[in-house]
């Protein structure tokens, strides 16, 4: 029912069809339906991180990050994980568009102090 139309994760699997249902200048008789090509099914965006800026905090601090790649969808989620120790959390997740993402991390105090690596975790979800 409108000019545009942008495909998102609800919309994974289906097909996609462009109807035009012309209608006459005089008279109340619209014209006959014409419906292009089915294309799809729709595929999930892929997701691909190629920046942390900055990428590391203090134990007992916070920071906020820039995350970017590409396919960030609407409701995506950031999680830090497998560095041993307790994990750092993660907060104030904003997907600034398609390929922009802002958290802010906060390392926790605790175990031996020792440099550590964690995993960042970015999984696209809906709204």
């Amino acid at each position: 029912t409108t000019q545009t139309y942008t495909v998102d994760s609800a919309d994974e699997g289906a097909l996609i069809v462009f109807e035009v249902t012309p209608v006459a200048e005089t008279g109340a008789t619209p014209g006959a339906a014409v419906e292009s090509a089915a294309v799809g099914p729709v595929t999930a965006p892929l997701l691909d991180v190629t920046v942390i800026e900055p990428g590391t905090v203090d134990a007992g601090s916070f920071i906020d990050v820039t995350i970017t790649g590409s396919g960030f969808a609407a409701g995506v989620g950031v999680s830090v994980e497998n560095g041993g120790g307790p994990a750092p959390e993660v907060s104030n997740v904003v997907r600034q568009d398609a390929t922009t993402i802002k958290a802010t991390i906060t390392a926790k105090s605790g175990g031996p102090p020792r440099d550590r690596s964690w995993d960042v975790r970015v999984v696209n979800g809906t709204e």
